[in-house]
Order: structure tokens, then sequence, then C-alpha cells
């Protein structure tokens, strides 16, 4: 359907076909100063820029008009004609007030359609709904964001995909992955639904995360949070030139946003470093070592737990004693992932009277975004340790 002009009404051209529009806007360009420029004899007057059309003409505040009225000729359109268009009546005035006007409103609406025409909207598919967050922050109305992890119920290590995943997955313009074996299943996923049209980025790489057996809850690392949002911002504006300055300003005001959290950090840091605490699985060890806290039982327990196998009875004893003996402060739980033994070690935590703070591995539904999860969790930690 052909697009349509939407100008003020006085013009008596609003609902005209855009191309109209167009042909209008040269053919104004190619008369208007040939009219001007062929004065009666003894009709017209001589003047300057300031005091064209009956001394009514004056440049506009923005430098970007002269101002009749309140009618408006570009600059550009009075430079274009010369000094010779200022040989003018009144009503020859008026026609290149209107007819100026006119070639504006239209050679504007052609550009703000054609800039229309050329956004699209980026399906994005994150395998995990944290990411997936971030990426609609970034993309706002220009993105069409599918998150595959999203149940706050699901253990994210046992995650088996689906087919309706891989129907998303193919029609996908881009993916984001965690990384560092955490979404294992996305590899099988892409292998499963090649797509030539697809770009794939892995947080994991954008963070450049190397070393063995890292630990892959790096959405806990606030600090390296702004290198992953201008990744994606690249890598939508990349899909979308045309909205990349909205990407980029987008990401800014993520990065912004992390301040708050970025401040309770430091705060425990400031107050509590070194302080010994305790954790269930290895999610909130980034945040841990941000606000350089202590790990005070073996870090063998939560590896365990992690890979979904029993800890070894000396490792239960040694996190059992830092319960009761409070030589640890506060206990981490992972509330998304539980079993028999970390339900024991929660239930001993609360009878030896050390704090519980809960930690989720995806973001729940109850937090806002992103940011409002990290700095409740954050906040609640502060608190625990006693404010």
């Amino acid at each position: 359907m052909a697009r349509i002009f939407r100008g003020p009404p006085w013009l008596g051209l609003a609902g005209a076909p855009m191309t109209i529009m167009a042909r209008l806007a040269e053919r104004i360009v190619a008369t208007v100063p040939t009219m001007i420029m062929r004065p009666a004899p003894g009709r017209y007057t001589q003047r300057s820029p300031s005091n064209i059309l009956s001394a009514s003409l004056t440049r506009d505040v923005n430098d970007s008009h002269y101002r009749y009225g309140t009618q408006y000729v570009t600059v550009a359109m009075y430079r274009h004609w010369g000094d010779s268009a200022l040989r003018t009546h009144r009503r020859a005035g008026w026609l290149v007030v209107v007819c100026a006007t006119t070639l504006s409103l239209a050679l504007t609406a052609c550009s703000s359609a054609d800039e229309s025409a050329n956004s699209k909207t980026v399906t994005v598919v994150a395998a995990e709904n944290f990411w997936g967050d971030i990426v609609s922050q970034i993309g706002g109305a220009h993105v069409k964001v599918t998150s595959i992890i999203s149940d706050p119920n699901t253990d994210p290590h046992e995650y088996e995909s689906s087919a309706q995943n891989a129907a998303s997955l193919a029609t996908a313009d881009f993916v984001l992955e965690n990384g560092l074996g955490y979404d294992a299943f996305m590899d099988k996923l892409l292998a499963a639904s090649p797509h030539d049209g697809r770009d794939v980025l892995s947080v994991e790489k954008i963070l450049n995360v190397t070393g063995d057996n890292p630990n892959p809850h790096i959405w806990y690392d606030a600090a390296e949070l702004p290198k992953v949002a201008a990744a994606i911002a690249g890598e939508l504006g990349h899909l979308d030139p045309t909205d990349q300055a909205a990407f980029t300003a987008n990401a800014q005001t993520f990065d912004q946003s992390l301040q708050p959290l970025l401040s309770v950090i430091a705060t425990i840091k400031n107050k509590y470093h070194g302080t010994k605490i305790a954790f269930t699985e290895r999610v909130p060890g980034y945040l841990v070592d941000a606000a350089g806290l202590v790990l005070g039982v073996p870090a063998s327990f939560a590896q365990s737990v992690e890979d979904g196998s029993d800890p070894s009875p000396s490792d239960t004893a040694a996190f059992n004693a830092a319960l009761t003996s409070k030589t640890v402060k506060v206990l981490l739980y992972n509330s998304q992932v539980t079993d028999d033994e970390t339900t024991k070690i929660k239930q001993l935590a609360t009878s030896s009277g050390v704090p519980i703070v809960g930690v989720t591995e995806t973001l729940p539904p109850t937090d806002r975004d992103f940011q409002a999860w990290q700095l409740r969790q954050a906040q609640q930690l502060l608190t625990a340790l006693g404010g």
C-alpha cells in the first residue's frame, strides 16, 4: 500500500500519496525560482534578507529558517535561490512561503517514511531470561525477544530443549547464549536448525572467560556487564543500522542503571572485607568476590551440588561445623536448585542463627528487571551482614 502524506490540514494535501508529494517537491524546486526571477517591471522592490516581504521576514532562533509571520522559508532554499529572489511582491512572497513550507514538509515526510521503512524488528532468542531482559532493554521496540529458560522452578543445568525452542531458533536473526557449558543444550539446538542469516553471540567469548572450570554464572559479575551491553548494541546495530543510535543510547542507560548495584557491592567490600560466608552453589560467586567476602566452607561442596552429585561426608561435616560455630556470617542459598542435602544445610543455618539470603539462577517474575533483581539480592546480603 502506498505511503500517505500526513501534513497539516491547511495545506489541503493531507492524504495525498507520498509519490505525489515527492513530485510536488521536485516541481517546487524547479519552478519557484523561475517565477520569482521574472518580475513584472515596476512592481517589485529590492530588499535585503532582513526586510524581505515588507520587512516581515526574520531569522528564526535556531538559525535554520526565515520566518514570515507563522510561516517559514528554509535558509537552505533562500541561499539556493540567491539574492535575485528578493525582488518580490507581497503576493509573490506568500507563494514562496507556502511553497517552501510545502516542500519542507514533503521532504521531511519522505525522509521519515524512508527511515521508518529501513527500520526493522530484530528477532532475538536468548538462552536465559536474564540475558533476554538485557537485550529487551537495549533493543526497545526494535526487538522481539524469546527467552528459552525463564521458569524459576527449572534447574538450568538439567534443562531439556523442546520442539518449540527449535522453531524459535530457526527464525531468529540473533541468538545470545551464556556459554561455559551452562546452556550446552543451545549447541544441539543450533546444529539441528541451521540458518545462514542468524548471528550467534556467546557471553563467554564477549568476556573472554578462561581458566580451569570457571564459574559459569557470569551474569553475577556486575562490573563486566557493560561489555556485554556494548556487544549486544553492536550486534543489533549490525542487523538494524537505522536504529544503531538508539541501541547505543539504551546500552549507556543500562550501564548507568547498574550504579546502585555497584554502590551496594562497594559498601559491602568497605565494611565487611574478608568476612567469611557460605553458599550451597557457585551462583553468587562473582558477587562474593567483588564484595571482598571469603568462602568459609569447602568449595568442593558447592561443586558437587552443581554437578548433581552428593557432597563428600567430610565436606558436609565441615559445612555443618561452620554453621553451628557461626564462623560464617551468612548463608547464600540457591533457592532455585535444591535437594535433600541443601535443604538440611538451610535448616541447620536457621537453627544456628546464621542469616540466609536466597539467590536464584534466573530472573524471577516478581522483579521488574535484571537490575532490580541483582540490586535486591545485594541489598539483602548487606542487611544480613549487619547493614
